[in-house]
């Protein structure tokens, strides 16, 4: 009973996204919004193809497009999106390898290293501004949840801002919604402070 008492708690704590840092976060006015970053991702218990995961990861960073209400940037993380790029991360999202995106383990964490080489390797058309993008982590279909890196980033320089970690809960019928949903949850509850 402890047990599971204690495993409910953590999740409840790691659904809630709250920045780290707060003075940064209160110099952000303007933002370029580039989606989700796949590339590293990996998925813990996920069965389908490649190509299906690809393919639905294509059309959940179009829904920051098709379904701007419900996936409102702005609204949800309180900074005026001057530019949703989200089409700029197609080609680095399809190079996601088979070899690599299955995991057998639920414990797959992407290091301060490695999110900092990604993001200096973005293929970006822009050349200032700050930039937000997730960076997905660990698919857990087992927990049916999904981990992401929210990250902050100074485009010129591509140093990062700001950056935390964010857990939502995913569900839904298709491969697709059931993803796009854990994004969802995220955006309910980040918590910016202006």
């Amino acid at each position: 009973m402890r047990k599971a008492l204690f495993t409910v708690l953590c999740l409840s704590m790691c659904i809630v996204s709250i920045a780290q840092n707060k003075d940064v976060q209160k110099d952000i006015k303007d933002i370029k919004f580039f989606g989700i970053d796949f590339s590293l991702a990996r998925t813990y218990g996920g069965e389908e193809l490649i190509g299906q995961f690809t393919e639905a990861f294509q059309r959940i960073n179009g829904l920051f497009i098709t379904e701007a209400n419900k996936y409102d940037i702005a609204k949800y993380f309180k900074k005026n999106v001057t530019a949703t790029a989200v089409r700029q991360l197609e080609e680095l999202n399809e190079s996601i390898s088979k070899e690599t995106f299955y995991s057998d383990s639920e414990t797959y964490q992407i290091s301060n290293n490695e999110l900092a080489e990604e993001i200096k390797r973005l293929p970006l058309k822009e050349t200032d501004g700050t930039g937000l993008i997730f960076v997905a982590e660990l698919l857990n279909k087992g927990r049916g949840q999904a981990t992401h890196h929210i990250v902050f980033f100074d485009i010129a320089s591509r140093d990062i801002l700001d950056s935390w970690k964010a857990t939502g809960k995913a569900k839904g019928f298709g491969l697709r919604n059931y993803w796009a949903r854990s994004i969802f949850d995220i955006l309910k509850n980040v918590k910016i402070k202006k």
